[in-house]
C-alpha cells in the first residue's frame, strides 16, 4: 500500500460526490439576444450622464488624481527607500509605516470634522489633492531622509481623504476591522 494509494482516495470521494450531485444541479438560462447592444447602450447613457454632471466630474477626477498619482506614489516606496536613500528593508518599513501613520491621522481626524454636505465636494479634499500632486515632485528631488519622511507622511494622510465622505462609513470600516482581528 504505497502512497499512491492514500492520495487517490480522496479525489475518489470528491470524484464520487461531483458525480452524485451534478445530476440535481440546473443551469441558468441562455442571455436573450441582443443583449450586448442593450448593454451597450446603457453604457452610453450612463457616461453621457457622468459627463453632464459637473459634480460627479470633479469626483472623478478627484479620485483619479488621488488613485493614480498620489496612490502611484506610494507604491514606489521601495525605489525611494533604497535605490535614492540607500536604506534598505529597515527604510522601506519606516517609509511605509509613516504612511500608515499619516492615513491614522487623516481618518481620526475624519471622525472629528463635520460631514459633508450632499451635492458638494469639500475643499478640504480638493485643497488636498493639489497638495499631493504638488507633493510629489518634492518626493522625487528631495536630498534629505527626513524631508522625505515628512513627504510621504503627508501622501499618507491624503490618501484617506477620499475614500472617507462621511464619519459614519470610517466608523464602519473600523468596526468592520476591528471584529476581524478578534
Amino acid at each position: 500500500m504505497g502512497f499512491a494509494n492514500y492520495s487517490a482516495r480522496p479525489k475518489l470521494v470528491i470524484f464520487t460526490l461531483y458525480t452524485d450531485v451534478k445530476p440535481f444541479t440546473s443551469s441558468r438560462p441562455c442571455a436573450p439576444q441582443g443583449w450586448q447592444r442593450a448593454f451597450l447602450a446603457a453604457l452610453r447613457s450612463g457616461v453621457k450622464y457622468t459627463l453632464s454632471n459637473s459634480l460627479m466630474r470633479q469626483a472623478i477626477l478627484i479620485t483619479s488624481l488621488y488613485a493614480f498619482l498620489i496612490r502611484g506614489t506610494l507604491e514606489i516606496l521601495p525605489v525611494i527607500a533604497d535605490g535614492i536613500f540607500a536604506k534598505g528593508a529597515a527604510g522601506l518599513g519606516i517609509l511605509t509605516s509613516i504612511a500608515g501613520f499619516g492615513a491614522i491621522v487623516a481618518g481620526i481626524t475624519k471622525v472629528f470634522t463635520q460631514s459633508q454636505k450632499a451635492g458638494e465636494i469639500p475643499k478640504l479634499v480638493i485643497a488636498s489633492a493639489l497638495l499631493g500632486v504638488a507633493l510629489i515632485p518634492l518626493v522625487g528631488l528631495s536630498n534629505t531622509w527626513e524631508l522625505t519622511v515628512g513627504y510621504i507622511c503627508y501622501l499618507g494622510l491624503l490618501q484617506l481623504y477620499p475614500a472617507f465622505q462621511s464619519k459614519q462609513r470610517f466608523k464602519w470600516i473600523c468596526l468592520i476591522t476591528f471584529e476581524d482581528a478578534l
